[in-house]
């Protein structure tokens, strides 16, 4: 119990009981001291002082630390992964795929040669297709090798350089449909090969 005394003409907080126990002890009647309580006395506790405001403004910031840490960790949740996850690699892979449309890489052809009324066998062998790099072997003939040099349409144009054998450098238009594989002599659409995928 806590009351207000006056003191000199300054009003101070003075603990109750201990007041009581002082007048009692000076002999001042129950009913002079229930007067007392009665005109100056103050029932609440103590009221909050600078520590009590301190407790509770730390308290308060706690509570709007709290809460902005909270709000903090949402929007960095809410944020959008890196752009590695925007579909980059699935366009690669398609572009990838396109490249490799004609699907003749790495593989193995068979088929025949035919120029000028001539027609003899000949095997090509395809070591890469992006850019396109392979063998041929006319056996009895010639043997070159194909380079892409070109795209045309999307197909490829190949540079022919003689590896052997009695036949010109030339360049050839090559062409993929399925299985088959066909080239045209891009100076002489007289000269050309018909190969099928073994």
């Amino acid at each position: 119990m806590w009351m207000t005394i006056g003191d000199g003409g300054k009003m101070k907080r003075a603990n109750g009981f201990a007041v009581v126990r002082t007048m009692m002890t000076a002999g001042v009647s129950a009913t002079a001291m229930l007067v007392l309580f009665t005109a100056c006395g103050d029932t609440q506790g103590p009221a909050t002082g600078a520590e009590g405001g301190s407790s509770s403004q730390a308290i308060a910031t706690s509570t709007s630390t709290s809460t902005s840490v909270a709000e903090s960790d949402a929007v960095e949740s809410d944020a959008p992964e890196s752009e590695a996850a925007d579909g980059s690699t699935e366009q690669g892979d398609a572009a990838a795929a396109a490249d490799g449309s004609s699907g003749v890489s790495a593989s193995r052809w068979s088929g025949t040669w035919q120029s000028a009324g001539e027609s003899l066998p000949a095997t090509l062998t395809v070591i890469t297709d992006r850019p396109m790099l392979a063998t041929i072997d006319i056996p009895g003939r010639c043997g070159a090798t194909w380079k892409e040099s070109a795209r045309r349409g999307g197909r490829p144009v190949v540079d022919a350089t003689v590896t052997y054998g009695q036949c010109n450098d030339n360049q050839w238009l090559v062409s993929v449909n399925g299985s088959t594989l066909t080239a045209v002599d891009t100076a002489n659409s007289g000269t050309t090969v018909r190969f099928t995928r073994q």
